[in-house]
């Protein structure tokens, strides 16, 4: 405990019953297209896995030296403490792929698209990354010795002063942002406190230092969405900016030091829920007008809103899928039945209602893996609790712990083992922890509510 807040980041079990144990055996692994499957700690070495539909796939702790993924789609894999030595991934579709502590040394990544990857505590020494699509990737403490960068896209991407890079290359003129030392203090959570009777927006480090206010005024803010650079917060408020003196619910954008703050969009429709796109250049939110409740999106600079949801669908609380291709959300398809998760394209075209649950369930949070949905699930017999569903297999099941309080608004640990969320116990708001296996790794005195959480 420091500074009044505990943020418990604990590595480890996902939920049972998502797939394949990928427990090492004497008989080879079969892998085939296989979305959201489980490979973890598996020996894959030098394998052809050529063209193979793998999103959302585990391969944790896997030997997959000198395998071949050849055109493969890895759209939200993750490869998280595994072998990738000399593997080739050319023309791999990895866009918010996940290779924390990864070793990659001499594999060949040419023409892939690695959009909001993510490389902490990785080795890549060798490798080939020529033509590759490096937007929005983070780089931590990554060694880059000798990586060959050349015709790579690296605009919109962030490194730390720890990482390593190859010798002639400027990361900077190449449009990466350079995070200044002590920045990157582990992940990033933004919060709402109400320290002072109202509600004001806090950031808080994941091992629980440097929790700061945001927003320190006579105004409701809340509902805090970091960007995926962690440079900007969108986030709710009651404010007024000048151009109106009604206090309706707007969306608001500011610096994280809480400079610069003004409106998203200068329409007179009542705004909350943001959620910011994987990719940072958009806006999810909901919409409230004389017509109902609907998903909107809209540009970063404001421009562009598109509703996304028909009103009659009473639609709330979005939240972007890891690839940026899909929205969940909460919503009521028919008036005499209870409000439950669905899933569009981030278009607004192919709504599915996801699973068949007894309860009202409301705000949905997309785990950053991609694998499952985390929600709070309510019923007249145990209240509101956290529940979790996997977005494959669609069956739920209760997260939160029973207790006497009312569970919801949950955010998803960046490793995606576990979630935050706020208990109201008593009439006050807690902020609280689980894991993704329903055991409580910390209890956090701090009153609040989380927003969002950012690696």
């Amino acid at each position: 405990m420091r500074n009044g807040v505990v943020i418990a980041v604990v590595l480890g079990g996902f939920l049972s019953g998502c797939g394949n144990s990928g427990s090492p055996s004497e008989e080879p692994t079969p892998v085939g297209n296989a979305v959201y499957a489980d490979f973890s700690h598996s020996d894959l070495e030098g394998r052809d896995l050529r063209g193979l539909n793998l999103t959302g796939s585990r391969f944790v702790g896997a030997n997959l030296a000198g395998a071949d993924l050849t055109g493969a789609e890895l759209s939200g894999t993750v490869f998280d403490q595994a072998n990738m030595t000399g593997a080739t991934l050319t023309d791999a579709n990895m866009v918010s792929a996940s290779m924390n502590q990864a070793v990659l040394a001499g594999a060949v990544l040419r023409n892939a698209d690695l959009t909001s990857a993510s490389f902490v505590d990785a080795s890549l020494i060798g490798a080939d990354l020529r033509g590759t699509n490096l937007t929005g990737v983070k780089f931590l403490s990554t060694d880059l010795t000798d990586v060959d960068f050349t015709g790579a896209t690296l605009t919109g991407s962030l490194a730390d002063p720890g990482t390593i890079w190859p010798t002639g290359l400027n990361p900077e003129t190449a449009g990466v942002t350079i995070l200044e030392r002590g920045s990157n203090d582990g992940s990033l959570m933004a919060f709402q406190h109400d320290q002072d009777g109202n509600w004001d927006v806090f950031l808080v480090n994941e091992n629980g230092r440097n929790m700061r206010p945001v927003t320190d005024d006579e105004y409701y803010n809340f509902e805090p969405s970091l960007s995926p650079d962690r440079k900007r917060i969108a986030f709710t408020s009651n404010r007024h900016d000048g151009n109106t003196t009604t206090f309706k619910m707007k969306i608001f954008l500011m610096n994280v030091d809480g400079t610069e703050i003004r409106r998203l969009t200068s329409d007179t429709m009542d705004k909350s829920h943001p959620t910011w796109s994987p990719d940072g250049s958009r806006i999810a939110f909901t919409g409230i007008d004389e017509a109902g409740s609907a998903i909107y999106v809209v540009n970063a600079d404001g421009s562009g809103i598109e509703q996304l949801t028909d009103p009659d669908l009473t639609a709330q609380h979005p939240s972007w899928s890891p690839d940026g291709d899909a929205i969940a959300f909460s919503g009521i398809l028919d008036v005499d039945e209870p409000r439950k998760i669905f899933i569009m394209d981030a278009d607004g075209s192919n709504v599915e209602q996801m699973g068949s649950t007894e309860t009202t369930d409301n705000d949905p949070a997309w785990s950053p893996n991609g694998w499952s949905l985390a929600f709070d699930c309510a019923s007249p017999e145990r209240g509101s609790r956290i529940c979790v569903m996997g977005v494959a297999e669609q069956v739920s099941a209760q997260l939160s712990p029973n207790s006497s309080g009312w569970d919801s608004m949950p955010v998803w640990f960046p490793d995606s083992s576990g979630v935050a969320y706020r208990s109201i116990q008593g009439g006050v708001a807690y902020l609280m922890f689980v894991n993704s296996d329903g055991t409580q790794p910390a209890l956090s005195n701090q009153n609040g509510a989380p927003g969002s959480w950012v690696k």
